[in-house]
Order: C-alpha cells, then structure tokens, then sequence
C-alpha cells in the first residue's frame, strides 16, 4: 500500500464518518437547511485547522515536553483503545448542544479528535508531514461532503445500520490503538 493510501485509510477510520453523520443529524436535526450548512462549513473549516496545525506543531509539542513519538504512541494507542472500547460499549449519542456547533462538538472532538490527532502524530513520523496533511486536507473534505448529505446517507443506511458501521470502524481503531501500542512499546524497550 503506497503512503498516501495508508495515510488516507488510516486517518478515515480514525474520523468515522459514519459515526459522525448520525450524531450530525441527531445535534443539527432541528435546524433549517441553511443554518446546517452553516455548520457543516463552520466544523469542516475548524477541523482542518486544528488537524494541520496539529501535524506541524506535533513534534514541536512532543520535544518541548521531552516526549518521544514512541511515548506519544503508547499513551495514543491507550487512549484509543479506551475510546474505541467505550464506543463500542456505549448506548448513548452525544447529547451537549451549543451554538457553535461546528466548532464544538462537531470539528472537536467528533471529527478531529484524540484518534484522530494521535493517528496524524504516528502518520508523521511514518509517511512524513506532507503526505499525511493532505491525507487529513482530503479526509475532512469527504466527512463535510457527507455530512452536507447526511439526510440522504442516514435513509440509505437507517440508524441501524449506520451505528453497525460505526461499531466496525471502532473495531478497526482499536485494532490499531494496539498496533501503535506495541510499536511504542517495542521502540520504547
């Protein structure tokens, strides 16, 4: 698999966009067409500029608080495995609403989150800073592209299935949460 395909992949099933659509819809739900949209841009805007700053100041950030990208990994894939597994576990939606809406809860943490900052610092050090912002450029593009269709997507998959998806992909992510687990440690010992 060439760079930018794992950079890609692993960075979607770290966003979750189908975990996203159905809480989108179940936050913007009662607003018009318009006021989503305004959200939509608002949380896409947001995310990608959290996301990149995040790629290019990440190894800033580590050093200054002496912390390796294998310690990152390690605390990271712990920190994924533990939200991975409470997803899996969990019944309920999130539920907070707010005015800003496309900042907080949707740009952060629901589409760039501890997951997927943690898989942006890993793809860094793996891929390098350019393809994995591109990666993250395109992957944000694609979540505001589904969630401006989010009505359709929702009455295709039914909540049912979209939560079903949502569950695989958090299979997915702990899978990797382990991986970088045990790439940390190895490095690490």
């Amino acid at each position: 698999m060439g760079a930018f395909a794992q950079a890609f992949f692993s960075i979607f099933i770290a966003i979750d966009v189908v975990g996203v659509v159905p809480t989108f819809i179940a936050l913007a739900g009662g607003l018009s067409e318009k006021a989503r949209r305004k959200v939509v841009l608002q949380s896409g805007v947001f995310a990608f500029v959290v996301s990149e700053g995040f790629i290019l100041l990440g190894d800033y950030l580590l050093r200054l608080f002496s912390i390796t990208p294998d310690h990152f990994k390690v605390g990271g894939g712990v920190l994924l495995l533990v939200l991975s597994v409470r997803d899996l576990l969990s019944t309920e939606g999130f539920k907070r609403k707010t005015e800003d809406l496309g900042i907080v809860p949707l740009g952060i943490p629901l589409i760039v989150g501890p997951a997927v900052l943690t898989t942006a610092l890993s793809l860094v050090s793996s891929v390098g800073h350019l393809i994995t912002a591109l990666a993250m450029a395109v992957n944000v593009v694609l979540t505001s592209l589904a969630l401006f269709n989010s009505s359709f997507i929702l009455a295709v998959l039914g909540r049912g299935g979209a939560t079903a998806i949502s569950k695989i992909f958090m299979i997915l992510l702990s899978a990797y949460s382990v991986k970088l687990i045990v790439e940390g440690l190895k490095a690490v010992f």
